[in-house]
């Protein structure tokens, strides 16, 4: 019988899919938090958003054996947090401004054992080659940015843009899962996955 429960609090399919990479068992429970908040510094603003979604979850729970996770990812430009598009035009504004040039990738994860928040981030920088008009408009008409940070998904057709990868790939998916499973090992122990 296993001693705990993980819970991802999440809907994202991307981040489901990733976990299964650590653990094959866990239940998913969408938070749905007002992720519309005021803080300008991306580290603090995707830990933050993190904490509260595990936190929106753990609090419904009465279970003691039960290790939530929640994450957020942005995309960062220039200091400034690009978020997922509002529209189509939006998007493009987006994908020509990062065209050439670097970015961040930051994802912030919390974890809650025992209720006790453990927060981390992770940066990930990514460059893109020069973009055509021609070359954005046919990823656009794909219709697979509108729920992506940063108007671009690096897991499909948007990887031809990318051009250097410094850092973690999976976090710029949405879960840096090697920095999740080191954080972990670190407050289970080395034999973590043997206590779900």
């Amino acid at each position: 019988m296993p001693k705990y429960k993980f819970v991802l609090a999440s809907q994202s399919p991307r981040r489901k899919e990733l976990l299964k990479l650590l653990i094959t068992q866990f239940d998913l429970r969408p938070s749905h938090i007002n992720e519309d908040i005021s803080i300008k510094n991306p580290i603090d603003f995707v830990e933050s958003l993190a904490s509260e979604k595990a936190l929106s979850i753990s609090k419904k729970s009465d279970c003691l054996n039960e290790v939530f996770l929640g994450s957020d990812t942005v995309v960062v430009y220039d200091k400034q947090i690009l978020g997922k598009p509002k529209n189509r035009k939006e998007a493009f504004e987006t994908l020509s401004l990062l065209s050439g040039k670097s970015h961040e990738v930051v994802t912030g994860c919390a974890i809650i054992i025992n209720q006790k928040p453990y927060v981390f981030s992770e940066v990930t920088k990514v460059k893109f080659s020069d973009l055509t008009k021609s070359q954005i408009e046919y990823y656009l008409n794909l219709n697979t940015y509108q729920d992506k940070a940063g108007s671009y998904g690096i897991q499909d057709e948007a990887g031809v843009f990318v051009q250097q990868i410094v850092g973690c790939y999976y976090n710029i998916v949405g879960l840096p899962v090697n920095r999740l499973n080191r954080e972990l090992t670190y407050l289970l122990g080395e034999n973590w996955k043997d206590l779900f």
